[in-house]
C-alpha cells in the first residue's frame, strides 16, 4: 500500500485552484462596473482565465446596479477582442506596457461601448420611432 492509505477508501485529491489577482489595496472593495470588466477581460486575455470563473469574484465586489453593465461589457469585450484590439491599436501612438496595461484595457470597454452598445442602441431607438400603422385602416381589431 503506497503512503499508508487503504485501498478501499476513497482519497480526495484537492488541487490548487488559481484565484484572480487580488487587490493590492484590501479597502477598495467596490469596483464601478468598467473597473471590474476591465480587470476581468485583462485576466482572461493575459492569464488565459476563463471568463466564469472570473465572473462571481469580480462581480461580488461590484454594486448590484452595475453588475449587469460590468458582465455585458465583459462578455462584449472578449466577444468582440479581434475587432477592438487592432482597432485601438491604430488610436495609440505607442503600446501601453507595464502599469500602463490595465488602461489599455479600460480603453476597450470604453471603445466597445461606444462602438457596439451604442449602435445597439441606435437600432433600437430607430425601430421604436417607426410610425404604428393605424389597424382599423387595414381591417384589423385593436
Amino acid at each position: 500500500m503506497k503512503d499508508n492509505l487503504p485501498l478501499n477508501e476513497e482519497v480526495i485529491v484537492k488541487t490548487k485552484q488559481h484565484s484572480p489577482k487580488t487587490s493590492k489595496h484590501p479597502a477598495c472593495q467596490e469596483l464601478s462596473s468598467r473597473a471590474a470588466a476591465s480587470k476581468i477581460i485583462q485576466e482572461c486575455v493575459e492569464a488565459g482565465q476563463s471568463l466564469a470563473s472570473l465572473l462571481p469574484y469580480y462581480l461580488e465586489q461590484t454594486k448590484a446596479e452595475h453588475r449587469p453593465l460590468a458582465q455585458e461589457i465583459s462578455f462584449g469585450v472578449l466577444r468582440w477582442y479581434y475587432r477592438l484590439n487592432p482597432l485601438l491599436s491604430n488610436m495609440l501612438s505607442k503600446p501601453l506596457r507595464g502599469k500602463k496595461k490595465s488602461v489599455h484595457y479600460l480603453l476597450l470597454a470604453g471603445l466597445y461601448q461606444l462602438n457596439i452598445l451604442i449602435k445597439q442602441i441606435m437600432l433600437w431607438l430607430k425601430k421604436q420611432s417607426m410610425p404604428v400603422m393605424n389597424c382599423s385602416s387595414h381591417g384589423l381589431k385593436a
